[in-house]
């Protein structure tokens, strides 16, 4: 398995529960400490609250369509302890010129049923030598595969599942 990783990486201050992502004082945290805020680094791409972001794979060459060629794959483990569960799927953030360009692409998604329970929750994420996507799933205890579709789907493909696995082709 491979996954080139981002080449650069820039120390950051972790504030905790010091201050929000819009690096605005939290009201609900007593005593404030303004200097902390202050320290604080601006994300440069923000997945949103309790997804659980936890897997995170470079993929500059994939066997999965062109779309899917630079940028990263996110596991995301989700949360559950939220009313709303956040997470729950794997997504891809594109990148250009080594810099996120677009909104996240949902490319594995299903975890949870109809009620909100789990059926997996995805952490581990990597690209095997054949290019395709794994996924470690840590509830389901499985490493799910997923790569192009041999042919367009037909309609009946097209149908919801619990789980997809595959990606349409170019």
């Amino acid at each position: 398995m491979r996954c080139g990783g981002a080449q650069r990486v820039r120390r950051a201050v972790s504030v905790g529960a010091d201050c929000l992502t819009s690096l605005r004082d939290d009201e609900r945290v007593k005593p404030q400490d303004p200097a902390m805020v202050a320290k604080a680094l601006a994300p440069d791409y923000a997945l949103g609250a309790h997804t659980a972001s936890l897997g995170l794979c470079w993929s500059d060459s994939t066997e999965l369509p062109a779309a899917f060629r630079h940028g990263m794959f996110v596991g995301q483990h989700g949360s559950w302890n939220r009313k709303l569960h956040s997470g729950y799927k794997v997504i891809f953030v594109p990148f250009e010129h080594g810099k996120p360009s677009g909104p996240p692409v949902d490319v594995l998604t299903g975890f949870l049923d109809d009620h909100d329970r789990a059926y997996g929750r995805p952490v581990g994420v990597a690209l095997d030598r054949q290019g395709a996507l794994l996924v470690a799933d840590d509830v389901g205890n499985t490493v799910w595969r997923v790569s192009r579709a041999a042919h367009a789907p037909t309609a009946a493909a097209q149908a919801p599942s619990r789980l997809s696995g595959q990606v349409p082709g170019d």
